[in-house]
């Protein structure tokens, strides 16, 4: 029994050595794992394969960008740019919708591509560039330079600071911590959207014709009439000496890459330059005793309105047929004008003339010699209710001779004198049957006639 207690005793310290040199082992390769464990960790967060400036992981969890895109919304500033520098939105090409990319914003007008009206002005960035103004300053009418080409006003710092990015290369390093690394971003593969901003449409009497338009980017444009060849041209296009008849305008913008839009601008009108013709199909003419009358017109255009006037008075719109009533004795002309529905007017109106005369005319002296008298000569003047007569005179019963008022006599002799005076119509069918008449006595005072 003693002999086995010594034996014990002397393993003792060899398994305690074992066992401490067991331990360091399993340590030893623990923090060897957890170390190649941290490291995997730490390049995987810190993976950047398209080198935006943000690592696939955000990019994936907390920005929802395309790791394997530079430029995920494809408007010219890298993802990384976008979230650290301009603070506008990586997946939205136009983060304030002003109608503008958020990389023209910055890069070509120089405007705050998180605020859609930079100026303030009340007109979206977009709008202004589109009309050729400035969307820098908010008084700046038709100082800019619109969409498809050119240079436009105004300058200044992107917001965040710094220069923004002029293409494929490394961004600024404005405020803000700038994307790490550069790479190319893809080929513009995408057409402009070209837009009519004003223009013709429908039915016009003119003969021109004017049209302004942009693109959605800068491009420059071609333009064809009635779908003849594209030809280049410049917003406002104006067309002149058109013919009557439909007409038709389309313009497309093409971009710097080359990309032309598929989908042309149209606008689609007609031109009517050609007044209408009016004709007078019933009415009087001639002479006639009614003092009425009711008139029949039209045009050779459907559709068409008129306008009317009697003995050259004030035009009054009017229909078919128009009742003309209470007419005054005399000669009358009545005139109609056709309107089109472009608003052409027939130059050359249409005519009726005619008389209206008395049934049976009357005739009235209203002076003249009467009594006793010792002139040797007389004159008288006469007039009758209707205007449109002829008369009649003849003194102490001689034949009928035509006159008017006034009437003289010289070298009347002395004695007892007749003077008779009658109305006649104009057709010379009717006279008046009881002619007007005045009679004096001339007296010789001695000498007679002198």
């Amino acid at each position: 029994m003693p002999t086995l207690t010594t034996v014990s005793s002397a393993r003792a310290p060899w398994r305690a050595a074992a066992l401490t040199v067991l331990l360091l082992t399993l340590l030893a390769l623990g923090a060897a794992l957890t170390a190649s464990r941290a490291a995997a960790h730490g390049s995987a967060r810190s993976a950047d394969r398209d080198r935006d400036g943000l690592s696939d992981r955000h990019e994936r969890g907390r920005f929802h960008t395309d790791p394997r895109r530079w430029d995920t919304d494809r408007d010219g500033l890298s993802d990384g740019y976008e979230v650290r520098v301009s603070k506008t939105n990586p997946r939205r090409a136009d983060t304030d919708r002003d109608g503008l990319s958020d990389g023209d914003e910055l890069k070509k007008y120089k405007t705050n591509p998180r605020r859609a009206d930079t100026d303030r002005d009340g007109l979206s960035d977009g709008a202004e560039v589109r009309a050729g103004t400035d969307p820098l300053n908010p008084a700046s009418p038709g100082s800019g330079t619109p969409g498809g080409g050119g240079t436009p006003p105004g300058g200044g710092t992107p917001p965040g600071g710094g220069t923004p990015p002029t293409g494929g290369g490394t961004p600024p390093t404005g405020g803000g911590t700038p994307p790490t690394g550069g790479g190319t971003p893809p080929a513009d593969g995408t057409a402009p959207q070209t837009t009519l901003i004003t223009g013709t449409t429908g039915a016009q009497a003119a003969t021109t014709a004017t049209f302004t338009f942009s693109a959605d980017e800068p491009a420059t444009f071609a333009c064809r009439l009635d779908g003849g060849a594209y030809a280049p041209c410049t917003s406002p296009k104006t067309y002149t000496g058109l013919g009557d008849g439909p007409h038709t305008f389309d313009v497309r913008a093409t971009d710097t890459a080359g990309n032309t839009d598929a989908t042309p601008a149209s606008a689609s009108w007609s031109v009517d330059a050609t007044a209408p013709v009016t004709s007078i199909t019933a009415g009087p003419s001639g002479t006639t005793t009614a003092v009425s009358a009711q008139i029949e017109f039209t045009s050779d255009e459907a559709g068409s309105t008129f306008q009317c006037r009697l003995d050259a008075g004030a035009w009054a719109a009017c229909t078919s047929p128009a009742t003309l009533t209470n007419l005054a004795f005399g000669s009358h002309t009545f005139e109609v004008r056709a309107s089109d529905a472009v608003g052409n007017i027939d130059a050359t109106p249409a005519q009726a003339t005619w008389t209206i005369e008395q049934l049976v005319p009357d005739t009235t002296i209203t002076s003249g010699p009467s009594g006793i008298v010792q002139e040797f000569s007389a004159t008288f003047t006469f007039t009758s209710p209707d205007p449109g007569v002829t008369y009649e005179c003849r003194l102490n019963g001689d034949t009928w001779q035509a006159c008017t008022s006034p009437v003289f006599y010289p070298d009347i002799l002395p004695g007892d004198q007749l003077f008779e005076v009658r109305a006649k119509t104009l057709g010379g069918g009717v006279v008046d049957p009881t002619p007007a008449t005045r009679t004096w006595t001339v007296e010789d005072p001695g000498g007679g006639i002198s």
